[in-house]
């Protein structure tokens, strides 16, 4: 970290950047490669701050805090635009500005919404590599834009993760194209992390199964599916150290059934839909009359109830 700022005092990444592929194997964009490179340097500053606080070291804290901001002014006054335009529009630049808090909070909404219209614009399609990809999902479902997620997700033609199931992938293939590469075995795997990133993008918003950063280790369990009828219905396990934690649901456009399994010695906060004609039980009865389960916030258009261990069937009625 010292000899990247020893070396860009301007703290734009732009030099000492090693073996630099940028946003490998994306389809129909390009992503300026000092973007890239600067917005994982405010990203890797984000960490150090963080990993210092974890560790109590204050002098860092205050050290990495600082860089990560003047990164992020760089970044800002570089590749920002007044209307919310990112480097030069391409799927990747919102992908990394989003996920890595490089925006203003006055733009996060301007941005996020060219992000879904670019996908739109190409007729529902991400254009987005190895860089991109895996924080894709996670920021259309975290500025909003779940039902984007879930039209990438059940894309079927190319690039998309439907066409290497379509085209007889069980496993996730480096290239979205992988089947017209089999002369070039040599930089051709059928077996690849990067686009297999969705998987988190799966236990997280479509099950619902997620992190608390204030209580390590999953003693609180966040609860947020995205509920989808197009999708129709999701089930996951994840094996924490209390203990399984489950969430299993159906939508069948009208009626959610809903059941989650939570762990003994935990609690979970549970995100429901908060419209006006929205009604939610629990075991057949107003959630509101269940023992054990209480109405903590509304945030964003969720209604959050808090519930102690246990197994719960919901039903969410629109």
């Amino acid at each position: 970290m010292d000899h990247l700022e020893s070396s860009n005092p301007n703290h734009l990444w732009l030099k000492e950047r090693g073996n630099d592929y940028g946003d490998w194997l994306a389809i129909g964009s390009e992503t300026s490669k000092d973007l890239i490179a600067t917005a994982f340097w405010a990203y890797d500053a984000s960490l150090m701050t963080r990993i210092a606080q974890v560790l109590d070291h204050p002098s860092d804290v205050e050290k990495y805090a600082k860089l990560f901001d003047q990164v992020r002014s760089a970044f800002d006054q570089q590749y920002m635009k007044p209307d919310g335009t990112v480097g030069n529009g391409s799927q990747t630049s919102y992908v990394l500005a989003l996920h890595m808090q490089l925006l203003p909070a006055s733009l996060r909404a301007a941005a996020s919404q060219k992000l879904a219209d670019d996908i739109k614009a190409h007729d529902w399609h991400l254009t987005t590599g190895f860089l991109g990809t895996p924080y894709l999902m996670l920021e259309l479902s975290n500025s909003g834009h779940s039902d984007v997620a879930y039209r990438l997700l059940m894309q079927t033609t190319y690039p998309s993760w439907g066409y290497m199931i379509e085209h007889g992938a069980t496993t996730m293939w480096e290239r979205w194209n992988g089947d017209q590469m089999m002369a070039d075995p040599s930089m051709n795997s059928f077996n690849h992390y990067a686009y297999g990133a969705v998987a988190e993008w799966l236990y997280r918003y479509a099950a619902g199964i997620d992190e608390d950063a204030a209580e390590p280790a999953f003693q609180r369990v966040i609860l947020h599916p995205q509920f989808d009828a197009s999708l129709k219905e999701a089930k996951a396990t994840y094996d924490s150290a209390f203990g399984p934690i489950s969430s299993s649901w159906k939508d069948d456009g009208s009626t959610v059934t809903w059941t989650v399994a939570i762990p003994p010695n935990t609690t979970g906060l549970l995100y429901f839909p908060a419209d006006a004609t929205t009604r939610i039980l629990e075991d057949g009865k107003d959630i509101s009359q269940s023992a054990g389960i209480s109405l903590v916030a509304h945030e964003s258009g969720k209604a959050v109830y808090e519930a102690g261990s246990g197994l719960y069937s919901f039903t969410v009625q629109y």
